[in-house]
């Protein structure tokens, strides 16, 4: 059973929507708000025994939101569909990414339903219908026979693109008789090896090593495109458009596929595929908020209607009928074969859909604490003073800990219970994070969500990054003729920028010519992927735009780094055979944490930050030295390091060369950890015999999971029974002794030396990798 279910059984008017949903009646629910929806949703869910479920949300923000919140609930994994973009000119701006989540999605719907979460603009708009699907994906198993020919014309038609090494989704790569192929719903490519005609084994391979890392007996590939073509249907399309548009029918008479082929979608299709054919009558269907869905959908449809007029304006398209996106209306048609649910801000019965039953729950929104503890635990005692269940969110197991300990010591009866079920106790700390609280007054039942307990979000100044500086410099440094090489398309010659107006947008494109008459339109938010050419002009070479001379060019240049990295592998292995702690990923309260900094990190900061979390989450002992000036920002670096130490439930050890340096450390730390619920202690000359004493005690129980002091902590009598974290402040300014007593502990823990003078050979250790 899962946890958090069997809560509503007694909220009024909850069993009034489980009658109409068991009846396959549309009902209509208002009252809900935040994470409650989700709650409820969830609980309808497991009642009904619904495995097939489409939740439609206004927009991506509000998906992602209900994705995350219904993950938390749902022991059945939760999909969030992406919504696509039209492309209707030749630029470089569709995200295989998205395409590939998308085709991912799909393949697991068509194999066994799932709960899928997805914006209204995705669900209006077309996808690769469930017959392409099916009848593109290719299966291969040990042991079958298989014409290569017939296969690699099956690839290309599925929408891979064939090339000589595997580098990403959607491509295919045939040497000998191994067929590489990186299908799009896979984290890892998968190689083929063939004795003759037959299957001899199937393996997936590390795209970067592309040494093979298990064997499979069989695999699915699914299709690499969204939009499939049949041959005689194109012909026909190429026809229709040659008279306007003969480069465009030309194109798609020789290669069936071109960037801009978005705009003749609709002469593709009697009826656009979409998303909701994935789901079949039994299936529930939620609208969050019928009224904001609808105003979206206009929206959206509006944006690729001006799109389109502009092109035909520019006499660039004509012919093609404005169906490029479902109205809102026509989708309420379609989906007056499935059961839909509604979940509405206030009662509304002009939503477009005929409702069964209306029907109010209560359920309100939770109050905000900000790191509040003293509010928070005011409310926990009313709320048990009225006989409340209250449920509360910490994150990770380690924090759940703390944070009812520190309820324990205020005097407040807590649980601990990773699996809360029916019957919680009346104060109940668990593990797991949600968008917000909500409360339900008349079963008396709260939930209070971690983001709810800890501080919000400051807003802060945006800062210039060095990347976005390297953007700024491209588009100022280059003059018309001037060479370029793009990422994924090689060398070209730049001609200029032109305002280009797509979805009802205008906006800045580069655009480049490459070898014929190729041409491609980079906007300005793929800067990045550009820089000027500065090699030789004598040995310049304008590349074609599909890609097949560049990536020659890159397997040569692969090539070479993995010579140099052979002799770097050499010199790290010996460092790799010592086995520590494997830390892990952030969790939702080192956000939380985070957020708190009142400052605007430096570029040099979040760096560091980033290589000593990776370092840390590595399962070998980190030995990292930061260095930098006075007042550039370390012990920010470490205190965030400290956290994520905690966070999985070890001690952190912070070792200053004087008090004072200890002192500031140790208020700095507690006033950071304190919302947090963080044990933070300091030993040095400041504390009396008995309170170092207390200490040492607490700090050996596990008690304390923070310890600042000068040498003092480096003394024997000190005992840690899970220590994670070695901090050492100004290395250099501790003596030979104390060298030698932080080798013994160094050993097998992770370590952070920061200074603003290091020793040179430590500093030239770091330079050269070796700490």
């Amino acid at each position: 059973m899962p946890r958090f279910y069997g809560l509503l059984n007694e909220l009024e008017g909850y069993k009034n929507i489980l009658d109409g949903l068991e009846k396959r009646e549309c009902v209509c629910v208002s009252g809900l708000s935040g994470a409650g929806r989700a709650h409820v949703l969830f609980s309808l869910l497991y009642d009904t025994n619904q495995k097939s479920c489409l939740v439609i949300t206004p927009n991506e923000e509000s998906a992602r939101m209900w994705y995350r919140d219904l993950s938390f609930f749902l022991e059945q994994r939760v999909f969030l569909f992406p919504g696509r973009e039209f492309v209707f000119y030749d630029m470089d701006t569709v995200s295989r990414e998205t395409t590939a989540a998308r085709i991912s999605i799909l393949e697991r719907i068509i194999k066994g339903g799932g709960i899928v979460v997805a914006p209204i603009g995705a669900v209006c708009s077309p996808v690769l219908s469930p017959e392409h699907l099916k009848k593109h994906t290719v299966i291969f198993s040990e042991a079958d026979e298989v014409d290569m020919e017939e296969m690699l014309v099956k690839l290309v038609q599925a929408g891979y693109s064939r090339c000589e090494t595997v580098e990403g989704q959607g491509q295919f790569a045939l040497r000998g008789g191994i067929l590489d192929i990186f299908p799009v719903h896979l984290e890892q490519p998968v190689r083929i090896e063939l004795f003759g005609d037959e299957v001899d084994t199937i393996r997936t391979f590390d795209v970067f090593t592309q040494l093979s890392v298990e064997r499979i007996s069989t695999v699915r590939i699914p299709p690499a495109r969204e939009v499939l073509y049949e041959k005689e249907r194109a012909m026909r399309v190429a026809e229709q458009i040659e008279s306007f548009c003969p480069q465009d029918s030309e194109r798609l008479r020789e290669t069936g596929y071109f960037p801009s082929d978005d705009k003749y979608l609709p002469l593709f299709y009697d009826k656009l595929p979409l998303l909701i054919d994935y789901f079949s009558g039994d299936s529930l269907i939620l609208l969050d908020d019928p009224s904001l869905l609808r105003e979206k959908a206009e929206n959206a449809s509006w944006e690729v209607h001006q799109g389109v007029s502009a092109m035909m304006e520019q006499g660039k398209l004509g012919g093609v009928d404005q169906n490029y996106s479902l109205e809102y209306d026509e989708l309420l048609h379609r989906l007056n074969r499935n059961t839909i649910l509604t979940f509405c801000p206030l009662l509304q019965t002009n939503t477009g859909v005929s409702y069964k039953k209306l029907v109010n729950l209560e359920c309100k929104l939770q109050t905000t604490y900000n790191g509040n503890m003293t509010l928070l635990t005011t409310d926990l005692k009313l709320y048990q003073e009225q006989g409340y269940r209250v449920l509360m969110l910490a994150g990770s197991r380690s924090r759940g800990m703390i944070l009812s300990d520190h309820l324990n010591q205020d005097g407040l009866m807590t649980v601990f219970d990773e699996n809360p079920h029916s019957a919680p106790a009346s104060l109940t700390v668990t593990t797991g994070s949600l968008s917000s609280g909500f409360e339900y007054p008349t079963i008396k039942l709260a939930v209070i969500s971690d983001r709810d307990i800890s501080k919000k979000k400051q807003g802060k100044k945006a800062r210039k990054t060095k990347d976005q500086q390297k953007i700024m410099n491209v588009a100022t440094d280059l003059n018309p003729g001037d060479y370029v090489v793009h990422v994924n398309h090689g060398i070209g010659q730049f001609l200029g920028q032109e305002l280009v107006t797509a979805g009802g947008v205008t906006k800045d494109y580069l655009k480049i010519r490459y070898s014929g008459t190729d041409m491609l339109y980079v906007p300005a938010t793929q800067l990045d992927l550009l820089h000027k050419y500065v090699g030789a002009k004598s040995q310049l070479k304008v590349n074609k735009l599909d890609g097949k001379e560049w990536n020659k060019v890159k397997s040569r240049v692969r090539a070479s780094c993995a010579d140099l990295a052979d002799d770097l592998i050499r010199l790290y292995a010996a460092r790799q055979n010592i086995a520590g702690y494997s830390f892990s990923k952030d969790t939702p309260w080192q956000q939380e944490f985070e957020d708190v900094f009142p400052y605007t990190e430096t570029e040099d900061q979040i760096k560091c930050i980033l290589d000593v979390k990776k370092d840390m989450e590595r399962p070998v002992p980190m030995d990292r030295l930061l260095c930098g000036d006075v007042g550039y920002g370390k012990t920010e670096v470490a205190i965030r390091a400290a956290f994520k130490c905690v966070m999985d439930n070890k001690q952190v050890a912070y070792l200053a060369p004087t008090t004072i340096l200890a002192l500031q450390h140790y208020q700095n730390f507690k006033s950071r950890m304190e919302p947090f619920a963080v044990r933070v202690e300091m030993l040095s000359r400041f504390r009396t015999q008995k309170e170092q004493k207390d200490i040492l005690e607490r700090l050996e129980r596990g008690q304390v999971d923070i310890v600042i002091g000068t040498h003092r902590i480096l003394q024997k009598d000190l005992k840690f029974p899970s220590l994670g974290l070695l901090i050492v402040d100004e290395e250099q300014r501790f003596g030979v002794a104390h060298k030698e007593r932080l080798k013994e502990i160094k050993q097998d823990v992770d370590v952070l030396t920061m200074t603003a003078t290091p020793i040179p050979r430590t500093l030239h250790m770091s330079m050269i990798g070796i700490r």
